[in-house]
């Protein structure tokens, strides 16, 4: 995988550890990287050459899409589900390395 996106989902990851360890104090940030992954990922969808790569990515993408929260852009107030959602993607990037 691209390093940037590899470097992306890593950020993205220590950020939802840190809102979970923090009470939450400033969620957007999450949403923000999760946005930040989500285009990169775009981006070197559309720049790959191997199909069976892209394929990958774009598989990549609607799973990171399902995570979306509207387009919030500015605080955003997450509800407990999606939290808990949060807190489910950041477990699967960690296992996932």
């Amino acid at each position: 995988m691209n390093s940037n996106i590899h470097r992306d989902l890593a950020q993205l990851e220590a950020t939802i550890q840190y809102q979970q360890d923090h009470n939450w104090n400033y969620e957007t940030l999450v949403t923000q990287k999760l946005d930040d992954a989500i285009d990169l990922i775009i981006l070197h969808s559309g720049m790959e050459r191997d199909k069976d790569k892209e394929d990958i990515l774009m598989k990549m993408y609607d799973y990171m899409n399902e995570f979306k929260v509207g387009d919030e852009i500015l605080d955003v107030n997450l509800n407990d589900k999606q939290r808990a959602d949060y807190i489910y993607l950041g477990e699967k990037l960690r296992s996932n390395g």
